[in-house]
């Protein structure tokens, strides 16, 4: 069973779209603008942030980003030496800046099923 055939999936769909999708597509629809896209995949990363990692779980009356404080992060273990940073890491001078606009997000297709789903 697939993701999004699943429960699970259904509701996480549904969270997303009623929580993330419409309310920023209704906030740029106001300017005059639409939805795309590169504009999701930039403004879901402060969305998680500020909004979806603060909110209080109604089962553990937590919010994410504290569980995972509390309770995750100590049971991770450490990377094994091979994927571990040399010991010399050069000065960020010394080094070119990361780009900025690359996307750390999920993969366009989520948000490309988003934006066909609300279409339909």
């Amino acid at each position: 069973m697939s993701c999004c055939t699943s429960n699970r999936g259904r509701f996480i769909h549904r969270y997303l779209r009623g929580n993330f999708y419409v309310p920023l597509s209704s906030w740029l629809k106001q300017s005059g603008m639409m939805l795309d896209v590169e504009t999701a995949n930039a403004e879901v990363g402060k969305w998680l942030r500020d909004v979806a990692n603060q909110r209080i779980h109604p089962v553990t009356n937590k919010a994410p980003v504290v569980l995972f404080e509390e309770q995750e992060r100590v049971a991770l273990q450490p990377l094994p030496a091979f994927a571990r940073a040399p010991q010399s890491v050069p000065l960020l001078t010394e080094r070119p800046l990361p780009d900025m606009d690359a996307s750390l997000q999920h993969p366009l297709s989520v948000y490309q099923q988003l934006l066909t789903e609300v279409r339909a």
